[in-house]
C-alpha cells in the first residue's frame, strides 16, 4: 500500500521597501506498508511543481530552501500464522532524499538506514511482533541559501520540479512456514522555497566606506562613495577621527545642498596621506540627507 500526498501554497510577502520576498511551500508524506513472505523492493518518487521567479518583479538576489521540519522511520514486523514453530532470516535497507531543482540534480537532505534480524523463531499462530523501529526519527530545521549564477537558472515564466524519493528494499532467507513480515516505512518533510529580491522602482541608498591603507602605525586613510541608484542624490559628507572619547571633524561638506551625487556615481579617494597615527583611533564616514536629516549611509573603522 502507498500513500504520497504533497500540498504546495504560495504566499508574497513584502518586508520593506527596499526588498521583498515570495514564498512557496511545500509538505510531502510519502509511506510504504508492504506485507509479504518473499523479498521485496520499491523506489518511487512523487514531484510538486514550482513558479520560477517572474523577472517583471524586480531583480532576484537570492534562493532560500528552508527546511521547517522532517520525520522518518522504518519499521518491521514478524508473524507466523502455521500450527507449529517457524523461523525467518531478514535485512532490508530505506533511503529517502529530495532530487531536482533548475541547476542541481543531486540529493539535497535526506536519510539512509539499514538493518537484519538473523534468524528469528516464531511460536505458532504467533502475532505481529515489532522487531525493529520502534520510534520516529525527527530532523530539525535547516536552511540552505543559493546566490549568483546559481541563482540566476530560478528566473523565468516557468516551473521547476522538487521531488522526494524513497527506496526501500527488504531481503528474506531461511523462512519456514506460515511466516510473514510486515514493512512500514515512511519519509515525511515540510519546506519553503523563498524568493529574495528587489522589486522594480526602488533607488538604493548611496553606499560608503572608510578604510585603511598601508600598515599599522603608518598607513593613510580611504573613503569610498557611491551612489547605486538612477537619480542623482543630493548628500551632506562627514568625516571624522575619535580618539580618546574626543571627536575631530576632518571632513564636512555638502550640508547647504551643494553636494549631488550623480547616478552610477563611485569614487575612492585618500583623504588623510600616510603618516604615523596614534594608536585606538576611531574613523567614520557618514552621508546625511541634507533635506530630511536622514543618514544613508555610515561606516565605522577603528584602529588598533
Amino acid at each position: 500500500m502507498r500513500k504520497i500526498i504533497f500540498i504546495v501554497i504560495f504566499s508574497l510577502l513584502s518586508i520593506t521597501a527596499e526588498s521583498a520576498q515570495m514564498t512557496q511551500n511545500v509538505s510531502f508524506d510519502l509511506s510504504y506498508s508492504h506485507i509479504d513472505n518473499s523479498s521485496w523492493s520499491i523506489d518511487d518518487t512523487q514531484g510538486a511543481s514550482f513558479n520560477l521567479f517572474d523577472p517583471s518583479l524586480g531583480t532576484l538576489d537570492s534562493v532560500e530552501y528552508r527546511r521547517i521540519d522532517a520525520s522518518k522511520y522504518t519499521r518491521v514486523y514478524i508473524r507466523n500464522t502455521s500450527d507449529s514453530s517457524a523461523h525467518i532470516n531478514l535485512q532490508w535497507s530505506t533511503e529517502g532524499y529530495l532530487t531536482r531543482e533548475p541547476s542541481w540534480d543531486g540529493p539535497r537532505a535526506g536519510f539512509r538506514g539499514s538493518g537484519g534480524t538473523g534468524t528469528l523463531v516464531l511460536d505458532p499462530y504467533s502475532d505481529w511482533r515489532l522487531v525493529s523501529g520502534a520510534g520516529i526519527d525527527n530532523d530539525g530545521p535547516i536552511t540552505q541559501i543559493v546566490s549568483g549564477d546559481e541563482a540566476d537558472s530560478f528566473i523565468g515564466d516557468g516551473i521547476f520540479d522538487m521531488s522526494p524519493r524513497l527506496t526501500a528494499r527488504i531481503n528474506v532467507s531461511g523462512i519456514s512456514g506460515g511466516t510473514e513480515y510486515r514493512m512500514d516505512t515512511n519519509f515525511w518533510s515540510n519546506w519553503d522555497i523563498v524568493y529574495n529580491y528587489t522589486p522594480i522602482g526602488v533607488v538604493p541608498d548611496p553606499t560608503c566606506s572608510i578604510s585603511k591603507v598601508g600598515v599599522d602605525p603608518a598607513y593613510a586613510v580611504n573613503i569610498c562613495i557611491s551612489n547605486p541608484g538612477n537619480a542623482p542624490v543630493p548628500a551632506e559628507i562627514k568625516v571624522w577621527a575619535e580618539i580618546q572619547e574626543q571627536r575631530y571633524r576632518v571632513l564636512g561638506i555638502g550640508a547647504d545642498r551643494s553636494i549631488v551625487l550623480p547616478a552610477g556615481f563611485h569614487v575612492c579617494l585618500d583623504i588623510m596621506d600616510t603618516q604615523f597615527f596614534p594608536t585606538g583611533i576611531t574613523w567614520g564616514i557618514r552621508l546625511i540627507d541634507p533635506i530630511t536629516g536622514e543618514t544613508l549611509c555610515e561606516d565605522i573603522l577603528t584602529a588598533p
